[in-house]
């Protein structure tokens, strides 16, 4: 524990082997200045969240916190998410422009720390500015050669096959999200000429801290929150519904066992949450959750086919990362059933004695399979469930079924998804 003033928050290391922490139950004002202190550092860069800057006073208010003005450097407002055809937010620029601009901003003011305050985009475009800046970034067209190259039978990411220099920038993340992508060192990029989504990886880039603030969370827009704690559900679901996960490495044992601790804590808080926006322990519940969902991904476990067709929704069908999971995360469970029936069922028994079931009305209603169960609960917290409700056609299919069989994820689903028609079946499930 740490403790500012009378309060007291918790911090635990990301993983046990490595130095990053995360710390939940304070608030920025109560642990921010301590950690800036702890890292050392002298020079802060903040990115906040456009949405944030514009709906309160945070930005204002990071900006005077004592212990971070006196090192305040610049500020930037916004990114472009990566998970979005580009021209429809703005043209001729992506994510990428903004890690670049970032990258010389922070070189030219001989920062030494990134503070950000945001979803995942601004995550993982800040991951790509810590890498980029130790590897020599200048332009987009130096930042591109880092994309990492991918093994598509093992769904594993690795380091391109350049010589590279590890970080010296640190990184502070405040989500206000639970998509969770700040507890992995992979990160995502959109580049605008080619509409496509490029995956980076390096295993320093992680956030120094990650700060979890559930009073700060209370201003996260409703449906943000609901649906990026479907996504980190998602990620729980699937690795606890692989049918080749190995339990006997006592690793993965771990993050098995946290992915199933995810599930209640997500499942409930996220109830709690639409019930009550203002129940900081419920917030709470859903950061810790989110973070327990993430250290399977941490750990290397692959994902499946809701991931892999979630990736390109976003680019293709301008869907955001989290409301993919809420529609496609039932169908591909439904798809997956037939090879991995007895993982699901043992989730859905969890459902049943943890009392999730009987929450949502479903305790008489015993041959429900997992997909449904879980459809119900997307319906009961409010977020869509289907692929109409989104704005995604029936003409959009095909691209879709295609461009899912590029993804690092489409061959590690439980049923490997090695065809179009096989990707076009679950979408119809998803209608």
């Amino acid at each position: 524990m740490a403790a500012s003033g009378n309060k007291s928050y918790s911090v635990f290391r990301q993983i046990p082997e490595r130095p990053e922490i995360v710390t939940f139950g304070g608030s920025y004002q109560q642990v921010l200045p301590d950690q800036l202190k702890s890292l050392n550092v002298s020079r802060v860069f903040l990115v906040v969240s456009k949405s944030l800057a514009e709906s309160s006073s945070e930005v204002e208010a990071l900006q005077n916190l004592p212990g971070l003005k006196e090192k305040l450097a610049g500020t930037k407002i916004g990114v472009l998410p990566h998970g979005y055809v580009f021209s429809c937010i703005q043209p001729n620029r992506s994510d990428i422009d903004d890690v670049v601009e970032i990258i010389n901003r922070v070189r030219d003011l001989s920062v030494d720390c990134l503070v950000t305050v945001g979803a995942g985009s601004i995550s993982d475009a800040c991951k790509n500015v810590k890498f980029g800046l130790s590897n020599n970034v200048h332009t987009k067209a130096d930042f591109l050669p880092l994309k990492a190259k991918i093994d598509f039978d093992s769904g594993s990411i690795n380091l391109p096959d350049i010589p590279l220099h590890p970080p010296t920038l640190k990184l502070i993340c405040i989500p206000t999200s639970l998509s969770a992508g700040e507890y992995n060192c992979k990160s995502g990029g959109l580049d605008r000429e080619t509409g496509k989504k490029f995956p980076f990886f390096q295993p320093d880039c992680m956030p120094d801290v990650i700060l979890c603030d559930p009073y700060l969370a209370r201003k996260t827009p409703e449906w943000v929150w609901l649906s990026t704690g479907v996504r980190s559900l998602d990620h729980a679901m699937e690795t606890l519904c692989n049918p080749n996960f190995n339990l006997k490495d006592p690793v993965l044992a771990d993050a098995y066992r946290s992915s199933k601790e995810s599930v209640d804590l997500l499942m409930r808080g996220l109830i709690l949450s639409k019930e009550d926006p203002e129940n900081v322990e419920a917030r709470d519940m859903c950061q810790r959750g989110s973070w327990k969902a993430s250290l399977a991904v941490v750990r290397e476990v692959p994902m499946g086919g809701s991931h892999a067709i979630g990736h390109i929704l976003g680019p293709v069908g301008i869907v955001p990362h989290g409301v993919t999971s809420c529609v496609m995360c039932p169908a591909v469970l439904r798809y997956n059933y037939r090879v991995n029936s007895k993982q699901q069922d043992e989730i859905k028994e969890m459902l049943i004695r943890n009392g999730i079931v009987k929450e949502l009305g479903l305790q008489d209603k015993p041959d429900l399979q997992l997909w449904q169960i879980l459809a119900t609960f997307i319906r009961y917290i409010g977020m869509p469930q289907s692929l109409k409700e989104v704005g995604i056609e029936q003409k959009d299919y095909k691209k879709i079924s295609e461009e899912t069989l590029g993804d690092f994820w489409s061959r590690t689903n439980p049923i490997p998804l090695e065809r179009s028609d096989q990707v076009m079946e679950i979408l119809k499930m998803a209608a």
